[in-house]
């Protein structure tokens, strides 16, 4: 196929299809398989226009997508969440550091290398947009979605290190996605679960949240993802900023002059599904705005719903064409007319080379920051200590295995430490034992291993364990605390 075909020349279905993108994962597939024949269907008898690729391996992904691609009549737009690189969906991809540690660099050259690392390791495996960077200013630090995946909590950082982000990605040929217009940074609830209401007057927010978003239409951000947020300071409503024309049509397109493609957050989302079902989303969602309606909870009913507000007039079919125009401008700039295979013998080549992981090393290495040494213990010196007492607290079980790699390094330099793993809540016998425990090290060294996730919620160490560090202190044992993730550790003044 030479280039993109006429809008006028599709039908609805068509043209409606190519608005919606679902989920699809880097796992291998039999024919005869349910996700396999489901996606078959939508492509061929649906025709969706674009996926997100989820979890898998480097040659399942170059497989699968190959795949779909051979299937689809038109070439399909690949997106996925590369916030932290390939590797943060692909075994064997590049991990980076997250965006807060980033930014603790001071180098902003270095998010560009990030996102030129991301990009070419994404087109080699398919992948033509990444849903990164985050844009938002975590300004709250009780946020318990956003945190360390912003840069920062003032504007000038996140628009430093998110627009270099900007322009690695897409000068290596992949499209960036600035997220979650208008900013989900101001506030303590996660859309996962439920709509998050930015309280923040008008001037407060543009000078704020906006203030990234601005920058990054300036540096040409080709796509935007709008999140499922209300601010009431803006739209005069309580309403997802997906379903507020207020913002994703007048304040992003007219005010800021956004000519990119507009693409929801996951309507699947609490956010969303808590006041509105499948179909009345999408549709409300291109009302306001929308080009790509991404991940809606049943997406035949809502692909239905859309073809049926057309065909009432509700959805103007220009609306629609707009989009369309808009897709296939993208898929043309990413040369998907021509070809839309990728090789697997070149992806191996690409996907987590040396260079790409000395890369991540390098911004992990320049990460790391002292906030304050009173006692100066840092550098810990091994030859000055006998015994060590390493105790590792987090809220959450599932980092006992990521915690233990610092643990055995720990282990390797010393040799004589006694360790303990603890992830729910001490009580006053705990925190008597652990004192008797550690009363004979000449040093304790505390880590915090706190992580970011959907629908979790609390994004710091219990409270119970703060008193046990506070309890440590006061034996007069030298005590080091380190935090490996969130910086937002209470009365981190005092530590």
């Amino acid at each position: 196929m030479e280039g993109p075909p006429l809008v006028k020349t599709l039908s609805l279905e068509e043209k409606v299809g190519q608005m919606f993108m679902i989920r699809y994962s880097g796992s291998f597939y039999q024919e005869n398989s349910y996700t396999y024949r489901w996606m078959k269907r939508l492509i061929e008898e649906r025709k969706i226009g674009g996926v997100i690729q989820f979890v898998g391996s480097i040659h399942g992904t170059v497989e699968n997508l190959n795949e779909l691609q051979r299937i689809s009549d038109l070439p399909l737009l690949i997106a996925a969440d590369y916030e932290r690189g390939v590797g943060q969906l692909l075994d064997g991809g590049t991990l980076f550091p997250t965006n807060m540690a980033v930014a603790a660099t001071n180098s902003p050259g270095l998010a560009y290398k990030q996102g030129r690392i991301t990009a070419q390791e994404g087109r080699a495996v398919g992948v033509h947009v990444t849903f990164a960077p985050v844009m938002d200013v975590n300004s709250n630090p009780d946020n318990p979605i956003i945190n360390f995946r912003a840069y920062g909590d003032t504007p000038e950082i996140v628009e430093r290190f998110g627009c270099a982000f900007i322009r690695g990605v897409q000068e290596n040929n992949m499209v960036a996605t600035a997220k979650h217009f208008p900013g989900h940074g101001n506030t303590a609830t996660d859309s996962h679960t439920s709509l998050p209401v930015i309280t923040a007057e008008r001037g407060d927010f543009e000078r704020v949240d906006l203030a990234p978003f601005k920058a990054a239409v300036e540096s040409g951000v080709g796509m935007i993802m709008v999140g499922h947020i209300a601010v009431p300071s803006i739209s005069n409503n309580d309403l997802p900023a997906t379903m507020t024309s207020e913002l994703s049509g007048d304040l992003l397109r007219k005010e800021l002059g956004f000519d990119g493609i507009i693409v929801t957050d996951a309507l699947e989302m609490g956010g969303i599904t808590d006041s509105h079902w499948a179909g009345e989303a999408a549709i409300r969602a291109i009302e306001a705005g929308t080009d790509i309606v991404l991940l809606p909870l049943d997406v035949d009913r809502a692909m239905e719903s859309v073809l049926d507000a057309v065909k009432s007039g509700r959805l103007p079919e220009w609306r629609i064409d707009e989009s369309v125009q808009r897709i296939f401008k993208m898929k043309e700039e990413m040369g998907l007319w021509e070809k839309r295979e990728v090789s697997f013998k070149e992806a191996q080549k690409v996907v987590g080379n040396s260079e790409h992981i000395s890369a991540a090393s390098e911004i992990a290495r320049k990460s790391i920051t002292l906030v304050s040494d009173k006692l100066n213990a840092v550098p810990f010196r091994a030859e000055e200590a006998d015994t060590l007492t390493h105790i590792i607290l987090s809220t959450d079980d599932g980092l006992r295995s990521m915690s233990s790699t610092f643990d055995r390094s720990v282990s390797r330099i010393h040799g004589n430490i006694k360790s303990q793993f603890i992830h729910e809540p001490v009580d006053d016998y705990d925190i008597q034992r652990i004192l008797k425990e550690a009363a004979t090290s000449d040093y304790i060294i505390c880590s915090l291993f706190i992580r970011v996730r959907m629908n979790k919620g609390q994004v710091s160490i219990d409270p119970s364990h703060r008193e046990l560090i506070a309890r440590l202190q006061e034996t007069g044992i030298p005590v080091v605390v380190a935090s490996f993730g969130s910086p937002y550790v209470p009365d981190v003044d005092n530590l």
